[in-house]
């Protein structure tokens, strides 16, 4: 009976030293507890992006010339999208009268390429000549609609040509040679008058 109760006190003695070690070697041994909630992080509210003013050009109120209207629009960090954001403001544009767009309504941009030396091609819907009223002064003014407002949203480019459903084109309506990359026509254009607004 004492060997036994020896024996009893031995193993017991053994059993706490072999806890001990297992409990150092891996810590204390997991006992359910109630689930502890997540914590969620905090809610952090997105940086707002710079904005920025660029012009873009609409037939002045007696249909001779260029003018521009400021439209607002997101900064964007490259020049090539800077200047797709201004050409996407010019195909959407309502002007209020007297002024008036260049652009034929229903008028899409399909693409926008740069080339290395800064040649940009601006590749339009077949809405911009199926619905374009014709006429030589009304045909120029479309063209530098386009090519000024690209040109004033990334100076670093140096000419555009107007593409048509992704073809090189001879002209928009009949007048103005569209086979190769135009350059500024100033001689187009006036500084913006009082009335230069857009719809609110």
């Amino acid at each position: 009976m004492m060997l036994t109760l020896a024996g009893l006190v031995l193993a017991a003695f053994f059993g706490w030293v072999l806890l001990s070690q297992v409990t150092r070697l891996f810590g204390p041994p997991l006992i359910p507890t109630a689930a502890t909630p997540a914590v969620q992080a905090p809610t952090v509210a997105p940086t707002p992006r710079a904005r920025t003013r660029v012009p873009v050009w609409v037939v002045a109120a007696d249909g001779t010339h260029l003018v521009t209207i400021p439209q607002d629009m997101v900064q964007e960090s490259s020049p090539l999208d800077q200047a797709r954001g201004a050409l996407d403001a010019l195909l959407t544009l309502k002007p209020r009268p007297p002024l008036t767009s260049a652009i034929p309504t229903g008028t899409t941009l399909l693409g926008l390429y740069a080339t290395d030396t800064g040649e940009i091609y601006v590749d339009l819907g077949g809405d911009v000549a199926r619905a374009h009223p014709g006429g030589t002064l009304r045909e120029v003014l479309t063209t530098y609609s386009v090519v000024h407002t690209v040109l004033d949203a990334m100076p670093s480019a140096t000419a555009v040509q107007i593409l048509i459903d992704g073809r090189e084109v001879e002209t928009l309506a009949g007048h103005v040679d569209l086979r190769r990359p135009l350059r500024r026509a100033d001689h187009l254009t006036r500084p913006p008058g009082p009335s230069s607004e857009t719809r609110p």
